[in-house]
């Protein structure tokens, strides 16, 4: 059975993501080690107390994180003027930056988009820091079978950190 707690994935316009872990026995630098490759860098920020790493391991990250525990908070800052577009709604991946704060991003892609493997609870919340913006959803598995599901088709991997800008 699952642990009830919930992980804290924030993942910003630019940089690398952070990852804020419930307890897990034996460390939580081991088991994302084990999410992620024991090659990848993976560093800890002392002062916001929080795992830093590339962007291209966040859908990794957010299945494992859910295959551990019940639920992730995904906090994504996004750009309110940069409108979403058909290249948001066609595209692979999961960095998204544009108006739809990730909701339509590849949503008209093959296999559906980027949540397609995961259900949303509750409401979709906005936040406002400073001059960011930033929507947090909570993420659910999509099904019950968590020890069967693979991992979504349309996760390809990303050799770079972002998309090129129009």
């Amino acid at each position: 059975m699952k642990d009830q707690q919930t992980a804290i994935i924030e993942r910003p316009i630019s940089g690398q993501i952070a990852v804020f872990t419930p307890f897990v026995e034996g460390g939580s630098r081991k088991f994302l080690k084990e999410l992620i490759g024991s090659r990848s860098r993976l560093d800890w920020d002392k002062e916001r107390k929080r795992w830093l790493m590339s962007r291209q391991h966040m859908a990794k990250v957010i299945d494992g994180c859910l295959r551990r525990w019940s639920r992730v908070e995904l906090r994504r800052q996004y750009l309110e003027t940069q409108r979403c577009d058909v290249r948001c709604q066609q595209a692979k991946g999961d960095d998204c930056e544009c108006s739809c704060m990730g909701l339509m991003h590849g949503s008209r892609a093959v296999g559906g988009g980027w949540l397609s493997g995961f259900r949303r609870v509750g409401e979709t919340t906005l936040v406002t820091r400073g001059a960011e913006r930033w929507v947090v959803l909570l993420l659910e598995l999509a099904n019950d079978n968590t020890a069967t599901q693979q991992r979504p088709a349309h996760y390809p991997p990303r050799h770079s950190g972002r998309r090129p800008r129009p």
